[in-house]
């Protein structure tokens, strides 16, 4: 099964030739390559990803970027994609628009360990080899690793990333 990740929505027409604007789920000043974006994928209905083809996209400003979609080619197809969400695949979504932006797209998820509720995700830290991710719960604050064998599932409907956690993790002696 592939997981996608919402990363943005489409906001408005521009111009004559059906272009769009989108905005991107970012906070500013981060940078993101869209050279090597070559679909996005539309929640045309819920729980659905269509894949449009990009064949124009350009950074306006901050968040957001105007595009140009394959498959859109009237006023009409344009009106059914507006203020829908724009998802990629999980999986090397962090190489295409640089993992910055993907663990952006996670703040404020709540973190699981199957099924046991760790607490949410307020802020990253980006360290090699992996980047930490800084979750709170009642007042504590827990650093947990972003291993990406150890991510089971992200549901970003609900807003959860279900991970599966080594043993011991939180056992540290005080």
């Amino acid at each position: 099964m592939i997981i996608m990740v919402k990363i943005g929505k489409i906001l408005k027409k521009k111009g004559f030739d059906n272009e769009m604007i989108i905005s991107l789920d970012i906070k500013k000043g981060i940078k993101v390559s869209t050279k090597n974006i070559p679909f996005l994928f539309l929640e045309l209905l819920p729980g659905s990803k269509i894949p449009y083809r990009v064949n124009k996209i350009q950074h306006l400003k901050s968040n957001q970027f105007q595009v140009l979609l394959d498959r859109v080619e009237d006023e009409r197809q344009v009106k059914e994609i507006l203020q829908k969400d724009i998802y990629l695949p999980q999986e090397g979504s962090e190489k295409l628009i640089g993992q910055d932006v993907f663990l952006e797209v996670i703040l404020g998820f709540q973190l699981w360990d199957k099924s046991n509720k760790i607490g949410q995700i307020d802020d990253f830290y980006d360290l090699e080899p992996h980047p930490i991710l800084v979750v709170h719960e009642n007042e504590q604050e827990l650093l947990v690793p972003f291993v990406e064998e150890w991510i089971k599932e992200i549901d970003a409907k609900n807003k959860k990333l279900i991970m599966e956690l080594p043993l011991g993790l939180f056992d540290l002696e005080e």
